[in-house]
């Protein structure tokens, strides 16, 4: 890293830390600064900090999170269900650069082929525990209604509703922005209806939007058709 770019490197970390609590940082991939000053090298990122804080300090801490935070009765469903509470950051390593998907949790390097299904399934776990929550198997989409279709100069614009699951009581709604022509067209796939059209038809995408932002949400009701499983109720947060 230059010298230009670790003076940046340090003015974020003083950002965040101000922002943030210094312990708080590991969370988002950045020691602090007195941490990074006091702790040996280590051009990995796999350097532990000792664990201090106890339950009843993630107790209290989650308290003070949930009187910062809006109101959310799925991510309150969330934890009454599982009972998770937020990690102690100061004792998790170090990363202070993406973390290396070709490097397990334990520092172990992904160095064959056959390695990479177990280093793909830590990943997954994390991200399901972590960010999405977890997942059923995918389900055969019953059936797939078009609600409305309009042409405009060049590409047409078709909305959908997707059935499926249990009894094809879940919903989707999907809007496909189809450029004009023969094809086949590639995809882009969006979280939002509106998608990326304007720039996948400029490239000779089909834009696939369906509704899954905080605005326009479909996954609300799947929670009660699959009761199991979090991916309707953690990433509501």
């Amino acid at each position: 890293m230059g010298k230009e770019e670790r003076h940046q490197d340090l003015q974020r970390r003083d950002f965040l830390e101000g922002m943030l609590g210094a312990g708080a940082l590991g969370a988002i991939g950045f020691g602090s600064r007195a941490a990074e000053a006091q702790a040996p090298a280590d051009p990995f990122g796999l350097s532990q900090s000792v664990s201090t804080a106890t339950r009843q300090d993630r107790e209290e801490y989650l308290k003070k999170l949930l009187q910062i935070l809006p109101h959310s009765p799925f991510f309150n469903k969330w934890l009454e269900k599982t009972g998770e509470l937020p990690p102690d950051f100061d004792a998790l390593p170090r990363v202070n650069t993406l973390p290396d998907p070709l490097q397990f949790l334990d520092g172990r390097r992904v160095s064959s082929r056959e390695q990479w299904p177990a280093r793909r399934a830590e990943i997954l776990q994390l991200s399901e525990k972590y960010v999405w929550g977890t997942f059923p198997p995918k389900p055969k989409i019953d059936r797939v209604v078009v609600l409305n279709e309009t042409h405009s100069k060049g590409f047409l614009v078709r909305n959908v509703r997707l059935q499926f699951g249990p009894g094809g009581k879940g919903r989707l709604r999907v809007q496909l922005v189809i450029p004009d022509g023969a094809g086949p067209f590639p995809v882009l796939v969006c979280n939002t209806l509106e998608g990326w059209a304007p720039a996948a038809l400029r490239r000779g995408y089909i834009s696939a939007g369906y509704a899954a932002n905080d605005f326009m949400d479909d996954a609300a009701p799947l929670a009660q058709l699959y009761p199991e499983y979090t991916f309707a109720l953690l990433p509501r947060r």
